[in-house]
């Protein structure tokens, strides 16, 4: 049965696709409205207030008729926060670790020394927090692999070689935001008190993160004036939900009746000049000690504080670390503050992301573990082994590029009575790695089988 397509007006309902290549990296936004149509793209306003325009391939049609608008839907926040990288000899230049290109999730943004992180954005500020998390896996994996598990440090901050940011993204599109760029420096006088004042004094003591630095993108909103603040999971979480609270109420139009808020950006507005001095000199706690309870109570006053689940306990988490002066810590390293272990177990393997195929992994033996056969009978040397995912058209299990590999995994299969199948390609002499291919279905339903073989390949792969 032909299904009629639908030719997109203005006024018609319309959501950003799932298969479009624009909803991994913004993600899921609110149905929305098309306000503009062009010879190539549609000009969307969604009902969270984010605007931008796609191709028309990018967006699905909604039927006007059965979809009821909602009353309120909570702006979206992301970052991209920054992140220093250190081993024995000193800071590292992080683009020899990870990529320089600006839309992978991990990178270098202008900065080659410095490592960058770009989590998918959500609604809700504990879910950026994971999303946060699976970067820093994925990191994690990236520095082993070159330097061991133990020979490096992954530190945020204020930056101890250069200044590092944890710049706040709000999906917010307003022309009129003094009003909430003016609550987020009240919290960020606030936050300021806990930080390393050395450090912190010699990052606003430039022209990068002071009072109200702010910068219009075609999302919305992005918040600059922070220091990096990914210190440990229970940090980030609290700051990405106590900013979340003056986002979400700036968008209701609760933020401008909230009376501890009219008091505090009045004494902004009134002293903005000594305010900034006081801010940029670093020497905050004296100076705003008095207000720390009253911008608590402002955030506290918020609908989002009192209405979004977990939202509460995590913003008085923050601000009892503050008005008892805990300070943070900014020589710690972030990989094992936030936990973060190997996914797989214990193996002598290392396994880090490789495509956008969430399946597909790279696995490269580390230097000096094990020897196998190549190709050219006159090339012997240690060889990386590259993972990469079968399509499930091709309807095989596993799929290898040498004779000893393939013998390796057959004699592992009958050991453990597996049926999986099995294939040996032909490749190139001129690879200088080895081949193994997995289907995803054993990937995701066999992950710990799949480990053992490797691991077994190891023993059995022998020059």
């Amino acid at each position: 049965m032909e299904t009629t397509k639908i030719e997109l007006k203005i006024g018609d309902y319309v959501e950003l696709d799932k298969k479009s290549e624009y909803y991994e990296t913004q993600g899921s936004h609110s149905v929305g409205e098309i306000v503009k149509i062009d010879s190539k793209t549609v000009e969307v306003r969604f009902f969270d207030t984010y605007q931008n325009s796609y191709w028309v391939n990018d967006l699905k049609y909604i039927d006007k008729k059965t979809y009821k608008k909602p009353d309120f839907i909570a702006p979206t926040i992301g970052a991209d926060p920054e992140l220093e990288l250190f081993d024995e000899f000193g800071i590292v230049n992080a683009s020899n670790i990870v990529t320089s290109r600006t839309d992978c999730a991990v990178g270098t943004d202008g900065n080659s020394q410095i490592a960058e992180l770009r989590p998918t954005c959500d609604r809700d500020a504990i879910k950026l927090t994971d999303n946060i998390g699976k970067l820093i896996k994925k990191l994690k994996f990236k520095c082993d692999e070159k330097f061991g598990k133990e020979n490096y440090i992954v530190r945020s901050g204020n930056g101890k070689r250069q200044p590092i940011g944890g710049h706040i993204h709000f999906g917010i599109m307003t022309k009129s935001r003094a009003s909430l760029v003016n609550a987020c420096d009240l919290v960020s006088i606030a936050l300021s008190t806990i930080y390393n004042e050395k450090f912190f004094k010699i990052r606003v003591g430039g022209s990068y993160g002071k009072l109200s630095d702010v910068r219009d993108q075609p999302w919305g909103v992005e918040y600059r004036t922070l220091p990096s603040f990914l210190i440990n999971k229970s940090l980030t979480e609290s700051i990405f939900c106590t900013y979340h609270c003056l986002a979400t109420d700036f968008m209701k139009g609760e933020l401008i009746k909230n009376k501890r808020f009219i008091r505090l950006n009045k004494w902004l507005n009134d002293h903005r000049s000594t305010i900034c001095n006081v801010y940029n000199s670093g020497e905050t706690r004296q100076s705003f000690k008095f207000k720390l309870k009253t911008i608590y109570k402002m955030v506290a006053d918020t609908w989002t504080y009192n209405n979004l689940k977990g939202y509460k306990s995590r913003v008085d988490n923050l601000f009892k670390m503050i008005i008892e002066d805990r300070k943070i810590d900014e020589n710690t390293d972030i990989i094992s503050n936030w936990g973060i272990k190997d996914v797989f177990g214990k193996t002598k393997m290392s396994i880090f992301r490789y495509s956008t195929d969430v399946g597909i992994e790279k696995l490269k033996i580390k230097k000096n573990s094990f020897t196998i056969k190549t190709v050219d009978k006159d090339m012997y040397k240690k060889m990386p082994v590259m993972i990469y995912g079968l399509k499930k058209d091709r309807n095989l299990d596993i799929a290898v590029s040498n004779e000893d590999l393939f013998k390796s995994i057959k004699k592992f299969l009958k050991e453990n009575k597996l049926k999986w199948s099995i294939s040996m390609g032909k490749y190139s002499q001129s690879w200088t790695r080895e081949q193994i291919g997995l289907s995803l279905n054993i990937r995701e339903k066999e992950l710990g089988t799949v480990m053992s073989m490797l691991n077994n390949i190891q023993k059995e792969v022998k020059r």
